[in-house]
């Protein structure tokens, strides 16, 4: 019974397998247009390693850099496919920089280097636009933190400071502001209607009216263009608002100024990096006042630039394994089972509450299977985690567990850590341990074991029960406010002609050197066919007396030749010599054999005795060979003519393949920022419960979709929100949509699974087959197979190169396997590229229809 227990538990809970992270590196910053004087962040992400080495920044020149520190982004999770148990999930750190900018212009924050596991990676970096600010002593801006790292609930200030120089004469005391005409303040974070996602706002509406200036005459600032009502019942009208702050007279530079100051209080909710600012001050100010009151005005554009405040998790230092994300002052946790007295085997509920003093929509389920305690005798389900509680007052996770040993048992304490904001470090509490009791299970024959525990989950293959797996989270990367274009754009193009460019350069240098060569070749063997010509019919003249220096001569002169035409030494060539010469540069048979018979018959007849010599042959052959070297000349010059022609049609031929993908080409899409959009479709999401509010978040989305921006992380998070909302066809069209541009991920694959799951209400579903074999279609975003389609292209015609110089044999290989990939990922490329067109003008129909509607609604 035990070995048929040990089968089947071997059978249900095979093998753990482990998928490997490559190693990458990534760059982005918070902004991407800042004024001189202003900071930007710069986060550097190391993708494949936990804890690699910090990456090198010392080559980013013409700035201040200061580094802030780094944190895990590290997360795995266990899944079953097809009754294989496999870990996977994500291995990186992000490092954080603060940047400030020494000069106006683009400033590229690059490159950045990082070198780990025997290989150096070079990461480029964003460019951002520094703008210059006019230089002048009348008004200063600044906004300054009280702090600028905070945690979760950590509350921080932004205090405005605005100095605007004193006045000279009589008037010194008075606002240097003209009430008539106030200076406009541009504060992008002091808006009523439009609160910072993350941030717990302070009252803007109640500050502002605390601020507001109701006499006429009276100096004061106008905000973001805020307007006030003015008039009477009968005949209302619209005015600049007017604010005043609290002012002081100060020393600035041995010079006076008013101090204005507007502070406020934000108490953070989520982790990331806020900016306050930068703040624009545009109007006129006075510089002085006469005695009867008129004042001298100065117009003035001054910046404030920005500060920015990053809430981040606690150190990782010294930070237990059993860290939860929780930070507050106080935490309780409860553990409790469905079920006290059960069999070996049964699957069991393990409820795990939070409470506290915390933030509970921060923290995340403890990993139970790194406590050693936990699963000595219980095997535990991760995979399978459900939430529930009301996130106000606590939070549950539930488990599913079940006992591998049988007895009178004893569920150990679970470990849950937690940041102490008071005290400034971790604090790890335990549960109550739980008695329970386990009796033997029945024994099972292995024949009856047909496939693995039902509650399980399947990473690729299927999902069981699709209703307890939750869809994965969406991205709130910035990134996903910026547009992105899936078709190849003008630097593609020109990766395009470089091969082909490259290669045109080697075989037009070849060609000359060529040509070069031929042609002292030519006027070596010009003048070496004349001089032959010559002594053969010195030759044929001395034939009759003196037969036997003419055959000198005459063969001498056939040996020369010979050895010109074929850029072969004479000395020591033979008649066998010459006739392998003429084989291998076939021409003329007739031709060949003619030549080589009077060379032969000469030359052997130097060997004869002088009696047997018969002059009259000698004569006939020195006219045969004058005549022969003429015609074997003429049908060289034939031969080198076809050669070229051929060579000529071929590099055309093979030139002309690189105009389609010249022609696909398209201008890249210059960045434009959506930011604020972005965000409030992600706050949307964050804090929807129904569909409805879900459908609004996608709206939200769909409202970036038609403005043009489109990548990954936007169609991600469109396609999640419809899933949430019940719109599971339009869900996996845009989850497709996502793949195209980013390569599919298990959050695509898994939010794709539920959708399908729920749509079809099954309950198990799984992805096309055909996934399976063309997965590098599918794994691989567009841009990365358009990126190799052009690299095969180009190493085609770089194998050209070599292959001109006589190499053929040793790179065709190399060529074949070229102008395979050329085509597979070409015709893959092309196919997502189509996908996406068809998607595009699919959004401006229903766009279309959808105007035309409200059109009809508003003019019945």
């Amino acid at each position: 019974m035990p070995l048929l227990l040990l089968s089947a538990f071997m059978f249900l809970f095979p093998p753990l397998t482990i998928m490997a992270d490559e190693l990458s590196i990534s760059a982005n910053v918070d902004r991407s247009l800042i004024y001189q004087g202003e900071s930007i962040i710069l986060t550097v992400m190391v993708s494949g390693m936990d804890n690699p080495p910090e990456p090198d920044t010392s080559k980013i020149i013409n700035c201040n850099i200061k580094y802030l520190g780094s944190q895990s982004e590290s997360r795995h999770n266990i899944t079953i496919v097809n009754g294989v148990v496999t870990k996977s999930g994500f291995s990186g750190r992000k490092f954080v920089y603060e940047i400030t900018p020494e000069q106006t212009g683009p400033f590229i924050t690059g490159p950045i280097l990082l070198t780990a596991n025997g290989q150096t990676l070079s990461q480029q970096g964003p460019t951002i636009d520094v703008v210059g600010i006019e230089k002048q002593n009348f008004v200063r801006i600044s906004v300054e933190a009280s702090r600028q790292s905070v945690m979760v609930d950590e509350p921080f200030e932004i205090t405005l400071y605005i100095l605007i120089r004193q006045m000279q004469g009589s008037y010194a005391n008075a606002d240097p502001i003209d009430p008539n005409n106030p200076p406009n303040l541009k504060i992008p974070y002091l808006n009523m209607q439009q609160p910072i996602p993350g941030l717990e706002n302070p009252d803007v509406a109640g500050l502002l009216q605390k601020a507001f200036v109701n006499q006429s005459n009276m100096p004061g600032f106008s905000i973001n263009d805020y307007k006030a009502q003015a008039g009477n019942l009968f005949f209302p009208q619209e005015i600049i608002a007017k604010f005043m702050f609290v002012r002081r007279l100060i020393q600035k530079d041995n010079q006076p100024f008013f101090e204005y100051t507007i502070k406020m209080k934000y108490v953070p909710q989520e982790e990331g990096s806020y900016i306050f600012g930068p703040v624009i001050f545009k109007g006129t100010i006075g510089i002085s006042a006469d005695p009867a009151g008129r004042m001298t005005g100065q117009p003035v554009f001054a910046v404030g630039p920005a500060c920015t405040v990053r809430v981040v998790p606690p150190s990782e230092e010294d930070r237990p394994e059993s860290y939860i994300g929780a930070i507050g002052s106080s935490l309780d946790a409860t553990a409790s089972l469905d079920a006290q007295i059960c069999k070996v085997g049964d699957p069991l509920t393990l409820t795990l509450a939070i409470s506290g003093d915390i933030r509970l929509n921060n923290i995340y389920p403890p990993t139970l299977n790194e406590q050693p305690n936990l699963t000595r005798n219980f095997k535990i389900y991760e995979d399978t985690i459900k939430t529930g509680g009301d996130n106000t007052t606590s939070k549950e996770f539930i488990y599913t567990i079940r006992p591998i040993t049988a007895g009178t048992l004893e569920f150990p304490p679970i470990n849950i850590s937690y940041f102490n904001i008071n005290e400034r470090c971790y604090k790890t509490i335990q549960t109550q341990p739980i008695p329970i009791r386990a009796d033997e299970s029945e024994e099972i024959a292995t024949d009856i074991i047909i496939e693995t525990a039902t509650n399980l989950t399947s990473k690729t293959d299927g999902i069981n029960n699709p209703q307890v797996l939750p869809p994965a989270p969406i991205d709130i990367n910035p990134a996903g406010a910026m547009p992105q274009n899936i078709n190849p754009g003008k630097p593609h193009a020109a990766a395009v002609l470089f091969g082909p460019f490259l290669y045109l350069i080697a075989i037009t240098s070849h060609a000359l050197i060529k040509i070069r060569s031929r042609n002292a070749q030519k006027n070596f063997l010009r003048s070496t066919v004349t001089d032959s010509i010559k002594q053969i019919e010195h030759a044929g003249k001395i034939s009759s007396s003196d037969p036997e220096t003419a055959r000198r001569i005459l063969c001498s002169a056939l040996k020369k030749y010979a050895g010109a035409r074929f850029n072969t030494p004479e000395s020591g060539l033979t008649p066998s010599d010459i006739h392998n010469l003429f084989k291998r540069d076939s021409i003329n048979d007739n031709l060949t054999t003619g030549f080589l018979s009077v060379l032969e018959r000469n030359f052997n007849a130097g060997f004869s005795h002088p009696a047997r010599q018969q002059t009259g042959d000698l004569q006939s052959d020195c006219r045969a060979s004058a005549q022969l070297i003429r015609d074997i000349e003429q049908a060289f010059r034939i031969k080198m003519q076809n050669k070229n022609n051929t060579g000529g049609f071929t590099a055309l031929f093979l030139f002309l393949i690189a105009i389609p993908l010249c022609v696909y080409a398209s201008a890249q899409n210059k960045f434009n920022e959506y930011e604020f959009a972005w965000n409030q479709a992600n706050a949307q999401m964050a804090s929807a419960r129904t569909e409805t509010d879900f459908m609004n978040a996608a709206q939200t989305y769909r409202n970036l979709v038609n403005a043009g921006v489109r990548n990954g992380r936007l169609f991600y998070n469109l396609g999640t929100a419809c899933l949430m909302a019940g719109q599971y066809d339009e869900a996996i069209t845009f989850l497709l949509r996502s793949e195209r541009y980013t390569g599919t991920s298990w959050d695509i694959k898994r939010n794709m699974l539920i959708a399908l799951a729920r749509g079809d209400k099954n309950a198990r579903v799984s992805l096309p087959w055909h996934r399976v074999p063309l997965f590098w279609h599918y794994q691989l975003s567009t841009p990365a197979r358009t990126i190799i389609t052009i690299a095969a292209f180009n190493i085609f015609w770089l194998m050209l190169i070599p292959a001109a110089f006589g190499l053929k044999k040793t790179l065709k290989s190399i060529q074949v396997l070229a102008v395979a990939v050329f085509v597979i990922f070409g015709s893959s490329s092309i196919t997502s590229m189509h996908r996406e067109d068809l998607d595009r003008k699919s959004e401006i129909i229903q766009k279309e229809i959808m105007n035309n509607i409200s059109t009809q609604n508003t003019n019945p």
